[in-house]
């Protein structure tokens, strides 16, 4: 999904129900801080999970997440932060779609 008019690269970041707060905000401040120093805006993101809207993590942060549409919107990478006890059927079948892409 890079789009070579601007070079962008996605990231899709799944997050599933209890997922650690402090690793996304690590994720998002990084890609921030990336396009900053790169000073354009060189890597976009989505945060996307298996029960879309809003989505708890393991404190008290909420992020607003996009549904998981099989092999429709595959980003450049996929990021999964999730919980001990989060099913990884729906991601790893997201990484075989991403896989058959290229």
């Amino acid at each position: 999904m890079t789009t070579s008019e601007h070079n962008t690269t996605v990231f899709e970041i799944f997050v599933q129900g209890k997922f650690c707060d402090l690793e996304l905000a690590a994720i998002i401040h990084t890609l921030q801080t990336a396009n900053m120093v790169h000073g354009a805006q060189r890597f976009a993101w989505r945060i996307i999970s298996d029960r879309p809207g809003i989505v708890q993590g393991a404190g008290a942060c909420l992020v607003r997440a996009e549904p998981v549409i099989p092999d429709h919107c595959l980003a450049d990478f996929l990021i999964v932060i999730s919980s001990r006890t989060a099913d990884p059927a729906i991601w790893m079948a997201r990484i075989r779609s991403m896989r058959r892409q290229g």
